[in-house]
C-alpha cells in the first residue's frame, strides 16, 4: 500500500490543506481518511495486477486468498489510526513532518518486508510480533504462499489497530479545536 507514502501523506494532510481548514467548517477528520482511502484505491488496483499475473504465471488460487480482504482492512485501519495521529501532530509540532521519513526508514528494516520474521532467532521474534505490520505482512505471506495463519497473533493485531484507531480518532478530535487557530 505504499506505507510510507501513505503516513507521510496522511501526516502531512491537514496542513498541506491549511487553506481549506481555516477558511471552511467541515469535518477535519476527512483529510486524513481521504489521503487514506485515495492510497487504497492504489492499493486495490495493484492488488488486482498481482492477480492477473497471478493467472498467468499459473499461481494456485488457493482459499487461503479469501483472507486477503481481512488482512488489507486491517492494513488500512492501522495505517488509518496513525495517519490521524500524525496530521494531528503535524499541525501542532511541524517538525513532526521531516523527521516522519527518517523514523520510518527504520521502521521499514524493523519490520520483516525484506525478511522473514522466522528468520530471525527465537529469542527475538516475540519482539517482532509486537509490531503489528510485522504480524500482517506475515499473514499476507501466509495468504499467498498457502502456509498456515497465526490466528492469536492476527486477533491480537486486529485489536491492537482497532484500539488504535479509537485512540486516534479521540486525540484528533481533541486536537482538531486548535487546528484553525494554529495552521
Amino acid at each position: 500500500m505504499g506505507r510510507k507514502k501513505l503516513f507521510t501523506r496522511a501526516g502531512a494532510s491537514v496542513v498541506e490543506n491549511s487553506r481549506m481548514v481555516s477558511k471552511i467548517y467541515f469535518p477535519r477528520l476527512l483529510v486524513p481518511v481521504g489521503a487514506v482511502v485515495a492510497r487504497s484505491l492504489d492499493f486495490a488496483i495493484a492488488f488486482l495486477l498481482l492477480l492477473v499475473l497471478m493467472a498467468w504465471y499459473g499461481t494456485p488460487f488457493t482459499s487461503h486468498l479469501l483472507i486477503l480482504p481481512l488482512l488489507a482492512a486491517m492494513t488500512m485501519s492501522l495505517a488509518l489510526a496513525c495517519g490521524l495521529w500524525l496530521s494531528a501532530l503535524n499541525v501542532k509540532y511541524r517538525d513532526v513532518n521531516v523527521a516522519l521519513p527518517h523514523v520510518l526508514q527504520f521502521l521499514m528494516f524493523a519490520t520483516p518486508v525484506f525478511y522473514s520474521s522466522t528468520m530471525l532467532p527465537g529469542r527475538l521474534q516475540w519482539l517482532a510480533r509486537l509490531n503489528p505490520l510485522a504480524v500482517l505482512i506475515d499473514g499476507y505471506r501466509s495468504a499467498f504462499f498457502g502456509r498456515s495463519f497465526n490466528w492469536p497473533a492476527l486477533t491480537v493485531c486486529a485489536v491492537i489497530g482497532l484500539v488504535l484507531l479509537f485512540i486516534s480518532v479521540v486525540s484528533f478530535r481533541h486536537m482538531e479545536q486548535q487546528f484553525a487557530d494554529v495552521v
